[in-house]
């Protein structure tokens, strides 16, 4: 203890900060260089070890017989090395006169990858803090992070969680997809634009390139940022939807305590589609300089 009784930060406390440190490190190293990521970045992952911790704190606040404080560190651990690994390909599709090149992410492998280097460091850089049974748990939360579409809803989820998954898998998936109900409406548009302009490469390429863009192909990425724009709302709404079945469970308190952290939904909603028909009356140049593609 120091003096006045403050309690000194044990070590498993200090391995999770470092490897929380490492995994952000990592992840600015492979995807903020030249070719960087606009959404798989360091960035999201701090959002979502926030939006996490937020989580898991309610819960262990609401109802400690699920949770204590050694998986509440484990908990932020994996929501660090979720998104640690991502491999993509480049895709090229005819779409009328034009072709698409957009950025296809290896879904499933990147996650299972991701979940294997968390487990390596924690072998070989946590100084024996760890234990076999912390590394099963790191895998089981970071495999619930496995996106999906949800096309009935139109919007994502995540297939690997389901009522029987671990307290810490259901956090730091609600946490990865939180953003329209924990955060707001400016942040959810923000967090769109960014998935956009990772996918949507071949409209970045054009913006770089020293070759003016005819109108004809400026209409043609116009439709595809409205399109886009245009289900965002949906998206937000879907997650609404499906969010009580994804506290299943959990005991009624902590599902309370996780509510009341989920309570902008109908502001991300309504933001999404105030900022569709904004957008409806954009130039083209209006629209990349709101898509964020020349900041």
């Amino acid at each position: 203890m120091r003096e006045g009784g403050e309690r000194l930060p044990d070590t498993l406390e200090l391995a999770v900060e470092a490897a929380k440190k490492e995994a952000l490190a990592r992840i600015r190293e492979r995807y903020e260089g030249k070719d960087a990521l606009d959404y798989h970045n360091t960035r999201h992952t701090e959002k979502v070890v926030r939006r996490a911790s937020a989580i898991l704190a309610a819960i262990y606040t609401a109802d400690r017989s699920i949770l204590d404080e050694r998986r509440l560190r484990l908990g932020a651990l994996a929501a660090a090395w979720h998104d640690v690994i991502q491999d993509c390909q480049i895709n090229e599709t005819a779409d009328g006169a034009f072709t698409r090149r957009t950025r296809k992410c290896f879904t499933g492998a990147n996650e299972v990858a991701s979940a294997e280097e968390a487990i390596r460091y924690m072998r070989e850089e946590g100084g024996g803090t760890f234990r076999p049974e912390d590394e099963e748990i790191i895998r089981q939360v970071i495999l619930a992070t496995v996106p999906a579409a949800d096309f009935k809803e139109g919007t994502m989820v995540q297939a690997n969680l389901t009522p029987k998954s671990d307290v810490l898998a259901r956090a730091v998936a609600l946490a990865d997809l939180g953003c329209a109900g924990m955060d707001g409406s400016e942040e959810f548009v923000r967090e769109g634009n960014a998935v956009f302009r990772e996918d949507a490469i071949d409209i970045r390429d054009a913006l770089r390139s020293s070759e003016s863009i005819s109108r004809e192909q400026k209409d043609f990425f116009v439709k595809r940022m409205l399109a886009w724009s245009r289900v965002q709302e949906k998206f937000a709404a879907g997650r609404k939807a499906l969010f009580e079945a994804e506290l299943e469970g959990l005991p009624e308190e902590a599902r309370r305590a996780v509510r009341a952290l989920f309570s902008r939904f109908d502001e991300s909603i309504a933001g999404a589609g105030a900022k569709t028909a904004e957008r409806e009356a954009m130039t083209f140049e209006e629209l990349v300089s709101d898509f964020g593609y020349l900041r």
